[in-house]
């Protein structure tokens, strides 16, 4: 009984975390599109695209900065392995204009 109890207790409590959004690195676009992308998107992904991992990268609990002209990196908290989808919630681009750059998107993976 005891151990019924405590499995239903783990699970439910697994079930009802809340989702963390987290940051990731999704690749180089040009004004054509993806130059090198880790993610199955080759046009500039908008909040709510889906998208897909082809390789392994970093989770980071915020998005890249310069400060006194170095970047500055937030903490990683884990990780996106290939196949996994991420849902964006927020895109963020290194340049303005038609290029966007260095592109980093904020959301969760949808497991």
């Amino acid at each position: 009984m005891k151990k019924t109890i405590l499995s239903m207790v783990l699970l439910s409590g697994s079930l009802f975390q809340a989702v963390q959004a987290e940051w990731v690195y999704i690749g180089e676009y040009g004004a054509n599109g993806s130059t090198s992308t880790s993610f199955d998107a080759q046009q500039l992904p908008v909040e709510g695209d889906v998208i897909r991992a082809s390789k392994s990268m970093n989770l980071r609990d915020d998005r890249p900065r310069v400060k006194n002209q170095q970047w500055e990196f937030g903490g990683v908290t884990g990780a996106i392995y290939p196949g996994e989808r991420f849902v964006i919630e927020e895109v963020v681009v290194s340049r303005g204009g038609s290029i966007p750059g260095d592109v980093w998107v904020k959301g969760f993976v949808k497991r």
